[in-house]
């Protein structure tokens, strides 16, 4: 244990405290490490501590006894905290506590400091909150630090050391000013440890008062960084800058932080003239930086410094030092170059950063535009434009209009496109009008005579938009001069805003107007103009006014090609007022057909068949009247138009003033009613062949019977047949005036048809064969075909004996039925029929082919008509057995051919009649007698 210290107070905590009593009462050094072992809470205060300090085991006490001593104990815990405290100790720092949120601070020393690094509870005898605050600080005018940790104290220990060796070697009279701005320095950015950083970092902790502009020296400043090697390159420049002395003997640099701004420039850029000056310039205090712009310039850049004197000649004296100031600046980084124009554009970026005001860049501008207004035309251009009078056209009032104009006018190496943008986008809307005028004066002059020509005939609410947006379009067009092509592109543009379609035609008809004695113009202004200011235009629709007058202005679209273009864009509901447009004044003679046509039209629905027809007639290729009706036709046949029938009628009534066919089938679907044309479908057939032409009556009569109903074929047959095959249909009356009224129709239709198709037949009973030969063996097939049969006997009954035989042979006079059957009928009818039969073939085929109910009838007075003819002799006993009914019709045909044949031979043929054969010449004929 040390030896006792008088500066060494121990004390006791009271095990009972009363109310006049202190809680701890002093007890001797010598007895402190047996009432630590017994347990018992002592306090201690030192010469470094102002309040006593807990102290609560021999640890404290050896700890306590290692900071006294100033060495660092084997049994410490944490030895390098230790040693930290004792190497800031020694050089001169103290240690503090704070309770917290609390203004006053106790001194705990190292040993304190110590106890509360290591998180120990840390109390001040009496006290109840703990400590939690340490405080490393350093005598006035140093600066004091508090470390959260450990590491943070290491750091500070390490800073320190650093810096007294940096001071070791600094003046003695700026030793502790160097060591204080140093350690503030240091203590505000703890990461750093290299010698130069720190240097940079105090010389801004460095006391105002330590620049001392009347001396002749560098003070502690320069004192700071004579030591550095990367000053040694500019330390002369720098020190007479510094140095340099105004009117009054006293440092042009008043103000420390410039002083600091040139060293550190001075330190950062050892090689760079440019970048130094520039750095100076950028740290610099604002009262400072002119002056150092011009005192290094002209030991850097003395021809750069001197062209700026030069350009500043020129401006009023009160803008002067800050405009070559700027143009200096500008010039730094550059070439030198005879074109003052390469430093316009950076200037003015200056000026704007170093937030100038406007009669300062006005200034500027003027002084680039009037130095190379000489060389540049766009210059000269420009400021005569800036000068200009009202008496020369439009003029910028505005001066934003005039800084934006002149400033980029005055850039170099910028193409016509970058400027006419720029200008473009840059100025003020009251002066955009008037820069519009300029740029298309400058780079499009052929343009503008030509903007007020097609601008001439706009009202006086849209003129000056309207100007304004020719000038925008024909900036953009790269060269185009088409007006059709220039408002396409205005179109694009304006289409899609609210009355911009509008506003866009209003150009198109001013453009339009200007065209005098242009017949497509004339032709487009009588759609889209009113004929007076109460009246509406023809066409009325937006788009369809912008169809013609698109298509008037367009070059490549002549004739057919510009109807179409028309026709297709108009809107529908101008649709055919815009075709009577066109057809007037294109195609009258097509306008004709359309009219003729139209005599024909019925008043219903009369639009609707116009519609078609002025469709049709502005067609390529549809000359002709015939060529426009049959397209009418085909176009609502596409539309599946429920007035394409009436249509096909209209042109079938055209038709027929010149084809009578035509006219036959209109007659006929007209001849309404039951029994004659009773079915639409009939109707439209007749309709649809009566508007178009066919080649052949054959073909027409073909085509036209396929389409119609079944149930109006036979009326529409017969009367095709009357006009187009005459002499058949002459035929077939002939054998159908014999028809009983009700069928007359019926027998007329199928002898006609086989008639039609068998030309070359005149035989009635022929055609009636061809007539019947398709009918079946059904009841009423046989009655019709017997009735047609009847009918061709008639026909030849008057010359013919064998065929009034056959009809009576049916009936009688009164036309009562001599046979039963109709089989016997038909048997009857047919036989008559055959050409070449013999009386006894007729006689058998009848007899055989009737039903065996009418047989024996049929043979009786078929027989007994035939063998008692005139001229025939027969035997009489051939006679009686014929009236026995002995005889069958074979037989009687025998005895028919027998006798035939033995009358008409010569008067010398010997004829024997035997028992049951007759003999002529020698020739027997066996007969069953």
């Amino acid at each position: 244990m040390p030896s006792p210290s008088t500066s060494i107070q121990f004390a006791r905590k009271r095990s009972v405290t009363l109310p006049w009593q202190e809680p701890y009462f002093k007890t001797e050094e010598s007895t402190v490490p047996d009432l630590l072992k017994q347990g018992y809470e002592l306090s201690v205060q030192g010469p470094e501590q102002s309040e006593p300090l807990p102290m609560v085991s021999t640890q404290d006490l050896d700890e306590f006894y290692s900071f006294q001593k100033g060495e660092v104990s084997p049994n410490l815990a944490e030895s390098q905290l230790a040693q930290n405290l004792l190497n800031l100790r020694s050089r001169g720092a103290s240690f503090f506590s704070r309770k917290p949120n609390e203004s006053q601070r106790q001194e705990i020393g190292a040993y304190g400091a110590y106890n509360l690094l290591t998180k120990q509870s840390m109390q001040l005898a009496g006290a109840t909150t703990s400590i939690d605050v340490l405080e490393v600080a350093f005598a006035q005018p140093l600066p004091s630090i508090k470390p959260d940790n450990q590491s943070e104290l290491a750091n500070i220990t390490e800073v320190v050391e650093v810096v007294d060796q940096m001071v070791a070697d600094s003046p003695d009279e700026h030793r502790l000013l160097h060591r204080a701005a140093l350690l503030k320095g240091a203590f505000a950015k703890p990461q750093l440890r290299e010698p130069l950083q720190l240097a940079q970092s105090a010389a801004s902790q460095l006391p105002a008062d330590s620049w001392d502009t009347k001396s002749s020296d560098l003070g502690a400043l320069g004192s700071l960084f004579t030591r550095f090697e990367q000053l040694k390159p500019r330390a002369e420049l720098v020190s007479e800058t510094l140095l340099a002395r105004d009117s009054s003997d006293q440092k042009m640099i008043k103000n420390i932080k410039t002083a600091v701004s040139v060293f550190g420039a001075a330190l950062a850029e050892p090689e760079s003239d440019e970048n130094f000056l520039l750095a100076v310039r950028n740290t610099a205090q604002p009262g400072d930086r002119i002056f150092l712009t011009a005192f290094l310039g002209k030991a850097l850049f003395p021809e750069k410094l001197k062209q700026s004197e030069g350009f500043v000649s020129i401006v009023p004296e009160q803008y002067r030092e800050q405009l070559q100031d700027a143009v200096f600046e500008a010039s730094i980084t550059r070439p030198l170059s005879q074109d003052i124009s390469q430093l316009a554009e950076p200037t003015l970026e200056l000026l704007k950063s170093q937030k100038a005001n406007s009669e300062v860049l006005t200034t500027a501008r003027l002084a680039f535009a009037n130095q190379l207004a000489d060389s540049n035309p766009r210059v000269k251009d420009a400021l005569n434009f800036a000068n200009q009078t009202d008496g020369e056209g439009k003029r910028i009032v505005s001066n934003a209009g005039i800084a934006v104009l002149l400033e980029e006018s005055v850039k170099p190496n910028t193409s016509a496109a970058e400027y006419t943008k720029a200008l473009r986008e840059g100025m003020p809307k009251e002066d955009k009008s008037a820069a519009l005028q300029f740029l298309v004066k400058s780079f499009a002059p052929q343009m503008e005579p030509k903007i007020t020509d097609w601008t001439a005939h706009l009202d006086k609410e849209t003129r000056d938009w309207g100007i304004n947006q020719w000038r925008e379009i024909v900036l953009d067009s790269n060269g185009v001069e088409e007006p059709h092509t220039l408002l396409e592109e205005l179109s694009k543009k304006f289409d899609a805003r609210q009355n911009g379609f509008d506003y866009v035609n209003r150009l198109y008809r001013s453009v339009i107007e200007s065209r005098k004695g242009d017949a497509r113009a004339e032709l487009a202004l009588e759609a889209v103009k009113s004929p007076d200011p109460k009246s509406y235009p023809k066409v009325r629709q937006h788009v369809s006014q912008r169809a013609f007058m698109k298509a008037a202005l367009s070059p490549n679209l002549d004739g057919e090609k510009l109807i179409s273009s028309i026709l297709e864009n108009v809107h529908k509901n101008d649709k055919v007022v815009s075709q009577e447009v066109l057809l007037n004044e294109f195609l009258p003679q097509r306008r004709e057909a359309v009219d003729t046509l139209m005599d024909f039209s019925p008043e219903k629905d009369k639009a609707v068949y116009y519609r078609y027809f002025l469709q049709s007639a502005l067609k390529a290729g549809n000359e002709m009247l015939p060529d426009i009706a049959s397209d009418s036709i085909r176009q609502a046949q596409d539309d599946k138009s429920n007035h394409l029938h009436i249509l096909r009628r209209i042109v079938g009534l055209q038709r027929g003033l010149t084809d009578q066919r035509a006219d036959l089938l209109l007659e006929i679907s007209d001849s309404r009613g039951e029994g004659r044309v009773s079915k639409w479908k009939s109707v439209y057939a007749l309709y649809d062949f009566a508007s178009r032409p066919v080649d052949s009556n054959e073909a027409l009569y073909e085509g036209l019977m396929k389409e119609v109903d079944a149930t109006d074929a036979a009326f529409v047959r017969r009367n095709l047949a009357k006009e187009l095959f005459p002499k058949i249909a002459d035929r077939v009356d002939a054998l159908t005036q014999y028809s009983e009224f009700e069928e007359e129709s019926a027998d007329w239709d199928s002898l006609f048809k086989a008639a039609y198709e068998n030309p070359d037949i005149k035989d009635p009973a022929r055609l009636v064969e061809k007539a019947t030969s398709s009918l079946t063996e059904s009841e009423n097939h046989v009655r019709f075909a017997n009735r047609l049969r009847k009918l061709a006997l008639k026909a030849t009954a008057p010359t013919n004996p064998r065929s009034r035989l056959i009809l009576q042979t049916v009936q009688d006079s009164q036309g009562q039925w001599q046979v039963k059957k109709l089989a016997s009928a038909t048997a009857i009818y047919k036989a008559g029929l055959e050409p070449y039969l013999s009386d006894g073939d007729l006689l058998v085929n009848i007899v055989e082919n009737a039903d065996k109910a009418d047989r024996a009838s049929l043979l009786s007075h078929l027989g007994g008509i035939f063998l008692s003819q005139p001229g025939i002799e027969v035997p009489a006993d051939i006679m009686e057995k014929f009236d026995k009914g002995e005889l069958s019709a074979p037989e009687i045909r025998e005895v028919l051919l027998t006798l035939q044949g033995v009358q008409s031979t010569d008067s010398c043929t010997q004829i024997d009649v035997e028992e049951d054969r007759i003999v002529i010449g020698g020739q027997a004929l066996e007969v069953d007698l």
